[in-house]
C-alpha cells in the first residue's frame, strides 16, 4: 500500500482534530476529575442550563 499524499494527510488532520477535540476535556474532567479550560467549563454550564430550562415547562401568568 503506497504512502498517502502529504496534502491528503494535512487535510484528514484539518477535519478530524476538531472532531476529535469536541468532548475530550469533558471526558478527562470525568474519568479523572482534570479541570476543563475556562470557556469549555462555561459553555458545559450554559449548554447544561439551556437543557434544564427546555425541560421545565412555562408558567403562564395570564391563566
Amino acid at each position: 500500500m503506497p504512502a498517502p499524499l502529504p496534502e491528503m494527510v494535512s487535510a484528514a488532520r484539518v477535519y478530524l482534530t476538531p472532531r476529535y477535540a469536541v468532548g475530550v476535556d469533558g471526558f478527562l474532567w470525568e474519568a479523572m476529575e482534570r479541570p476543563l479550560p475556562d470557556l469549555d467549563a462555561i459553555g458545559a454550564v450554559i449548554a447544561i442550563f439551556g437543557r434544564a430550562q427546555a425541560q421545565v415547562p412555562a408558567i403562564n401568568p395570564s391563566s
